[in-house]
């Protein structure tokens, strides 16, 4: 009886399989799998004691039910996925990761249901297994993507973005982070003169904690040991974000050293960079968003619009504090200012940077999907 039922439902389960998975798809193939097997074992569970007693037959194909979708979902489906899902450096430890774990639930399952027939009859058990499929089901739906029709460098390029992206996500947050305060501080400077040599410390150690932070950064893509595009952007992101900081730091310290008096100019540069700041920070969080799916790209060029107005607000700056300052008799002041508002208008530029490179990240991942 037992071998009847492997060749008439559990061996059709896999052609079945190598038949459709590549029309069908890896996803929908798992989720109905466990859909079909959660449905049997529940029905078994609720109605097999009075089919054993009467309809014995029926009995028998809903249990070859739960053999034949088995293999046509998840038998066939979680060797597929790992080969496709993986990072190619971490692929072969990925795919033994999974092996293990299916042959530790075989050993787990082997060694409790005995357990928990006697705990719970086997009918209940039967509900537990139900309950599981279910909970397979859930997961497959809300955490799986689809790998069909793609090759393996897009599925593990899409992964291993989201890999990247939920390991240095901290880090960027808190890059951002240290901008906002920076531009806050730098912002307050040119209100209060008395406060240069508080707030330039002040800046000077936000500078040294975003240094940190792209230390961490670059560490964990050493150690990726990986050559891909993505690694590249995400390098280029960690840059210029510290950039930003550093001309700031730069700004501030000018400012501090000449000791000048704030001008109208330098107080709506502050400002202008103050608005970029907030907006490298949504860039940040709209990356982070987008590799959860949460985000739409075209929200990006929205960002990258009103970034681009507080650039080209900076450049309006520029040009009416060159002009000022041209008027001046002393050429040493001509010379300090000039400096200031280089280093301030730079930095409105190097916050369009961080959006571009952003954009770029968002592009590269939504032509990976």
């Amino acid at each position: 009886a037992s071998a009847m039922l492997l060749l008439f439902s559990a061996v059709p389960g896999y052609w079945l399989a190598v038949a459709l998975i590549d029309k069908e798809g890896r996803k929908p193939m798992q989720s109905i799998g466990f859909l079909a097997m959660g449905a049997a074992f529940v029905a078994l569970a609720l109605f097999g004691k009075s089919l054993l007693n009467g309809d014995m037959l029926l009995f028998f194909i809903i249990y070859g039910i739960t053999f034949l979708f088995t293999n046509y979902g998840p038998n066939t489906t979680t060797y597929v996925y790992p080969v496709e899902l993986y990072p190619t450096n971490v692929r072969a430890r990925g795919h033994g990761i999974a092996a293990l774990s299916g042959k530790l639930g075989a050993a787990i399952s082997a060694l409790f249901f005995p357990l928990l027939i006697v705990s719970i009859g086997k009918f209940g058990l039967l509900f537990l297994l139900g309950i599981i499929a279910f909970i397979g089901l859930a997961a497959t739906v809300l955490l799986l993507p689809e790998t069909k029709q793609k090759s393996l460098l897009e599925t593990s390029k899409e992964m291993e973005l989201v890999m990247v992206g939920e390991i240095l996500y901290k880090e960027f947050e808190s890059m951002a982070t240290h901008i906002k305060k920076v531009s806050e501080l730098l912002d307050l400077e040119m209100h209060d003169s008395k406060l240069y040599k508080t707030t330039f410390k002040k800046i000077k150690a936000k500078e040294h904690s975003a240094d940190l932070d792209v230390k961490q950064i670059m560490y964990y893509l050493t150690n990726v040991k990986s050559n891909t595009l993505l690694y590249i952007d995400i390098s280029h992101l960690a840059a210029r974000l510290d950039d930003i900081i550093d001309i700031i730091e730069a700004a501030a310290a000018r400012i501090s050293i000449y000791d000048v008096p704030p001008t109208p100019n330098m107080r709506e540069f502050s400002l202008t960079i103050k608005k970029s700041a907030v907006l490298v920070g949504e860039g940040i969080e709209f990356l982070n968003l987008l590799l959860q799916n949460q985000a739409k790209i075209a929200e990006v060029s929205e960002l990258y619009r009103r970034v681009s107005a507080q650039e080209n607000k900076g450049d309006e700056i520029l040009r009416n504090s060159l002009a000022e300052i041209m008027k001046f008799n002393d050429t040493k002041e001509v010379i300090k200012y000039k400096e200031i508002y280089d280093l301030l208008e730079m930095v409105t530029d190097k916050c369009v940077d961080v959006i571009d490179v952003i954009s770029d990240i968002a592009l590269r991942y939504s032509n990976s999907r």
